[in-house]
C-alpha cells in the first residue's frame, strides 16, 4: 500500500481530490460530495490535534481498541457504511470549493506531520496509534471516500 505520508502518495491524493466536481455523485452512502470533503478533514485534523473528540468511557475505548485491530491488520479497503464519530457527520450544506481547499490543506499538513512523527500519539477512540497506523488509517479513510465519489 502507498503511504499518505510520502510526497508521492500525498500528491496522488491531491490529484484525486482535484478530480472531484461539485456535481460528483456518490456510489454509496448519504453524503453529497461537499459534505464528504468536509467529513474527510475531521480524521486528519484529529491526528493534528485540531479536532478534539469527546471523552469516551472505558467500555467505548475498549471497543475502539478492538475496532482498531480490524482496521489496521491489513491494507484491505474500508467496508461501506461503517459507523463514525458523531462530530464527523456532515448533514448541513457545505461550500464545495471552500471545503475542498480545506481538505487539501489538512492533507498536506497531516502528511508533513506524519513524516516528522508529530501526529497525536493517542487517539481518543482507538487508543495509541503508531506512525504506521496513522498512515494506514488516514490512507484507507481518504481512499474509501474518494472511491465513493469515483475519484
Amino acid at each position: 500500500m502507498n503511504s499518505i505520508f510520502s510526497p508521492e502518495g500525498c500528491n496522488e491524493f491531491l490529484r484525486r481530490i482535484d478530480s472531484l466536481r461539485p456535481d460528483s455523485k456518490a456510489q454509496w452512502g448519504k453524503m453529497n460530495v461537499s459534505q464528504m470533503v468536509a467529513h474527510c478533514q475531521a480524521p486528519l485534523n484529529v491526528g493534528l490535534n485540531e479536532h478534539p473528540l469527546g471523552n469516551y468511557n472505558f467500555i467505548i475505548r475498549t471497543i475502539g481498541k478492538m475496532v482498531k485491530k480490524g482496521l489496521v491488520k491489513d491494507d484491505k479497503p474500508f467496508k461501506r457504511n461503517q459507523p463514525t464519530d458523531k462530530s464527523f457527520i456532515m448533514s448541513d450544506d457545505k461550500n464545495f470549493e471552500v471545503e475542498r481547499s480545506k481538505l487539501k490543506d489538512s492533507l498536506q499538513r497531516f502528511s508533513a506531520a506524519g513524516r516528522e512523527g508529530k501526529l497525536l500519539g493517542k487517539h481518543p477512540f482507538f487508543g495509541p496509534l503508531s506512525t504506521k497506523e496513522w498512515d494506514l488509517m488516514g490512507y484507507k479513510h481518504l481512499d474509501h471516500h474518494l472511491r465513493q465519489f469515483g475519484a
